[in-house]
């Protein structure tokens, strides 16, 4: 039925309870009005009468309208107390509109009881009460007084005026609804009828009411109409269809919502009478479409399953196309007539059968994105589409994504590399930066402590304090080492070298770093690719290796192995590797580190290369983020094997080298080629944008006797070096600088003096940069931050390289 049936009904059923409500209240007003009217004149009689009453009542002077008495029910109602009335007229509790009816009222008074009507009366709250006034006259202490009886009527008087509105409402509702409404009698015969009622079937409305409702049905229908009315009063209510004749013989078949209902003092049959023609044209050709529709389902390149559901509750496999026996591999003929649990036992114990039943009952529509299905033939990813086709029945369409889905998980897999690459890179860059800064504060600690430390005599009681600072700022120094590595700009001195000896010469000390209950097994593979590494970061990288299988084994006895090897590896291999950016293929030496720990979950796996990330109470700083930095500066790649309760395999990879070019490979950036013609260290001219690390390395030159000047950027070195180019023999020249880096100043400064040495400095790997210099006369690089000891040997190898 339309949003207007349930109003029209609740409306009657309101009308009914509306009238029901006033009659009481009606009759509670009248017998309050028949303790009004006793005989008589006497005060005497009408003192009882007056105190006790529970009705409002009130004597006042006809002449001065005063009140000369008031009882208690009229205190309590109007809220003024009994002082308050006996200063007031009843002029005083009108509105100021009624007064001038009150006097005209009072002026037509006579002796003996009356009826004053319905008034208007103010409360001391302010608000306004509808009262229905009987009076009485009387002489009261010897004036010619009236004694008032005011019931209130303000209940009464807006149930009437809901009453009309509902009624109205009701009216308006019942005679402008779309649908058919009618009122019938117990026999069928018809009480009301509304406006579509009547011209939808061609009749007047005096036509209609003059007739049985079973005049208006065919014979098969009409035979059956005392059933129907049987059946709404012994129910309440009945929902059927059925067929009506119009006046000029047409057919028009109807849905009928009929409801017993109290209807002006009797039972009626209330009905909402609905034209279901359209709806039953389309449901004719509904059926014709299916007919067309399973033709075009049984050629679709997409599998169909139909299905009926049973009162039983069971599912049963009703139909199936050409396309589902190819998609699934399976003859479905033997399994029509089975229920779904019987056809398809693989969906046992999911929610696929439940919510069909659903769709087959209710016709609500349903998506699986994905479905995994394994079970005898039936092996795959399918997407699965179901509605209900009618009442009760449904019908799946389905297509097998098992290789779309195989591709669209290897697409996420790397969007969500690629992302966790970002977040790296971003924490790459950040860790970079803030060692950047640092090593340049702890280039100012360490250098201030080494000129603090000549200028103390050697009894000094500070020179301990001064010791362990530096100790202390050269163990910062390694943390900043290690942020470097994890973004990928630590300092790598490289050289060809055998991963075999770099195992064996360190096994003592890589013993020494897990516990005493683990047994350390080395696997060597013999021979062995040479790699071009720096020796002590590739140390690091097996010592934190190993210093996490023994944690993840913890106090237990275990067994921790540590193989090289060497393997070819293709694209697609290479593509798994925790690394984002991925090697060239070719032939690569691999370092791998397996425990008997306790295994790492996924979602510890994609943790496990965040800067301090731990699984640990404590962690031990930045461990396998500095690994990560670390392998991604030699080219490598990672790989993990790991699960809960069953050990971690990790596999380092380096790219292996060819003997001929391993040969000549070694280069230290620390020590870059030391070329040009020999020139006496004199005057030193320090480079440097950092105020800091500027004035504390000129201090530490002057202190080994030499002269220092200064420039803070790259253009002001040219500056300064072409005013003092001939007593200017080193130039100490920061890389990274703003108006002008090292690199370019570095290519001015040899064009102004092509003799010049110049020694770089940065806190970062510059290799590239200094490979690319060392054949133009670069004298040698220094790292920051160094120590007085430092500089000084760098000044010695050029005084060295001049003699």
């Amino acid at each position: 039925m339309n949003d207007q049936d349930p109003s029209a009904n609740d409306l009657a059923a309101e009308l009914v309870r509306l009238r029901s409500r006033i009659a009481e209240l009606e009759a509670s007003e009248a017998g309050a009005h028949e303790a009004a009217g006793p005989p008589g004149n006497n005060e005497e009689y009408y003192r009882p009468m007056f105190e006790a009453n529970p009705q409002p009542m009130w004597v006042f002077d006809l002449e001065t309208l005063a009140f000369l008495a008031v009882n208690d029910a009229a205190v309590r109602k109007y809220g003024f107390s009994r002082e308050e009335f006996l200063a007031m007229t009843i002029a005083d509790i009108r509105p100021p509109e009624d007064v001038p009816r009150l006097m005209k009222n009072i002026a037509g008074v006579t002796n003996g009881l009356d009826e004053a009507g319905v008034w208007r009366h103010r409360t001391r709250a302010g608000s306004v009460i509808d009262v229905e006034i009987t009076s009485h006259t009387l002489s009261f202490e010897g004036r010619k007084a009236e004694m008032v009886l005011a019931r209130d009527i303000t209940d009464r008087k807006q149930a009437e005026a809901r009453l009309q509105e509902s009624e109205q409402k009701y009216r308006m509702l019942f005679d402008s609804a779309t649908d058919a409404i009618v009122i019938l009698d117990l026999k069928g015969n018809f009480i009301d009828v509304n406006r579509t009622a009547y011209t939808r079937l061609g009749y007047t409305k005096q036509e209609i009411l003059s007739m049985n409702v079973s005049q208006l049905d065919p014979p098969e229908f009409a035979a059956i109409v005392p059933e129907r009315l049987a059946q709404i009063s012994r129910d309440g209510q009945a929902v059927f269809e059925s067929a009506h004749i119009r006046k000029d013989g047409s057919m028009m078949p109807v849905e009928i919502n009929a409801r017993l209902l109290d209807y002006e003092g009797r039972k009626v049959y209330f009905s909402i009478i609905r034209d279901i023609t359209d709806r039953k044209r389309a449901e004719e050709e509904l059926q014709a479409s299916e007919v067309r529709m399973r033709a075009v389902v049984e050629r679709a390149p997409f599998g169909a399953h139909s299905y009926e559901l049973r009162p039983d509750g069971s599912l049963i496999l009703s139909g199936t196309n050409h396309a589902a026996d190819q998609i699934l591999g399976i003859d479905h003929s033997r399994l029509i007539g089975k229920t779904i649990e019987e056809a398809f036992p693989g969906l046992v114990g999911t929610s696929i059968p439940d919510t069909y039943r659903k769709i087959a009952a209710h016709g609500e529509n349903h998506e699986f994105e994905t479905v995994h299905y394994d079970q005898d033939a039936i092996h795959g990813s399918f997407e699965i589409h179901a509605f209900q086709t009618r009442p009760n029945l449904m019908t799946v369409f389905f297509r097998d994504i098992t290789e779309s889905k195989k591709a669209e998980e290897e697409r996420l897999t790397l969007e969500r590399r690629l992302l966790h690459a970002q977040k790296l890179e971003s924490l790459g860059s950040l860790a970079g930066g803030i060692a950047h800064d640092f090593n340049n504060l702890l280039m100012a600690i360490l250098g201030n402590l080494d000129i603090a430390m000549i200028k103390l005599p050697p009894s000094s009681a500070a020179r301990e304090n001064i010791e362990q600072s530096a100790q202390a700022a050269l163990r910062a120094a390694d943390l900043t080492r290690q942020m470097l590595a994890y973004s990928g700009r630590g300092r790598f001195i490289v050289q060809a070298m055998d991963l075999n000896e770099l195992v064996e010469e360190n096994a003592n000390l890589f013993r020494s770093a897990i516990s005493r209950a683990i047994t350390l097994h080395l696997e060597l593979t013999r021979p062995l690719p040479l790699i071009e590494a720096d020796a002590g970061q590739v140390q690091q990288v097996i010592m934190n290796l190993l210093t996490n299988a023994s944690d993840a084994i913890a106090d237990k006895a275990g067994v921790i192995s540590l193989a090289t090897g060497s393997q070819a590896c293709d694209a697609k291999y290479l593509k798994r590797s925790r690394i984002e950016y991925v090697p060239h293929a070719g032939k690569f030496v691999y370092l791998e580190v397996s425990d008997t720990g306790t295994g790492m979950d996924e979602q510890t796996q994609q943790r496990m290369f965040d800067p301090f990330f731990t699984t640990k109470t404590a962690g031990r700083g930045l461990g396998m983020s500095a690994i990560l930095g670390i392998v991604r500066g030699h080219h490598g790649a990672i790989f993990i094997d790991s699960g809960a309760n069953r050990g971690t395999t990790i596999r380092i990879l380096f790219p292996a080298v060819e003997e001929k070019a391993a040969a000549g490979a070694a280069v230290s950036t620390a020590e870059a080629a030391l070329t040009g013609p020999a020139t006496p260290v004199g005057t030193v001219l320090v480079v440097d944008d950092e105020d800091i690390v500027r004035n504390i390395c000129k201090e530490m030159i002057e202190s080994f006797g030499m002269q220092a000047l200064t420039a803070s950027d790259g253009r002001h070195a040219l500056e300064v070096f072409r005013q003092n180019a001939e007593r200017i023999s080193l130039v100490i020249l920061d890389i990274t600088m703003p108006v002008m880096d090292g690199i370019t100043a570095f290519r001015e400064l040899v064009r102004i003096r092509s003799d010049v040495k110049v020694i770089l400095s940065s806190g970062y790997d510059e290799q590239d940069s200094l490979r690319q210099l060392s054949g133009e006369g670069l004298a040698g690089f220094i790292k920051k931050p160094y120590t007085l000891k430092d500089l000084r040997d760098a000044i010695q190898k050029v005084k060295d390289t001049d003699g």
